[in-house]
């Protein structure tokens, strides 16, 4: 029962609860074990780049196999990424330049250098 409305949970109003995006209604992505969904390669996204990049920062990189593909075609380029999920971060350090754990709506790339 909350004290405050008297109400037990299961009459709280459905549309008062913290608002979800999509993806957090579908995948528990901070605690996943790195599976094949955090493999996956976005060729489709490495073809499109058509020039040699600099830097190129990864918005939720997953295991880094995006950005590790970018790395091969562009080796003189600096990989860097950002994913929540700790075990997919840990994979991707291993073959991107930089990787923090974060979550892409709060991360602020000036604080963190």
């Amino acid at each position: 029962m909350d004290e405050v409305s008297g109400k037990s949970a299961s009459d709280k109003d459905p549309r008062q609860e913290e608002k979800k995006y999509v993806w957090q209604t579908h995948l528990d992505i901070s605690n996943a074990a790195a599976s094949e969904y955090h493999d996956n390669v976005r060729t489709e996204l490495v073809d499109l780049i058509d020039h040699k990049p600099r830097v190129v920062l990864e918005l939720g990189c997953s295991a880094g196999g995006t950005g590790a593909a970018i790395k091969q075609k562009f080796p003189e380029a600096r990989v860097l990424g950002v994913e929540l999920n700790q075990a997919s971060a840990q994979i991707a350090a291993t073959c991107l330049d930089r990787v923090w754990v974060n979550n892409v709506e709060t991360f602020d790339p000036g604080k963190e250098g």
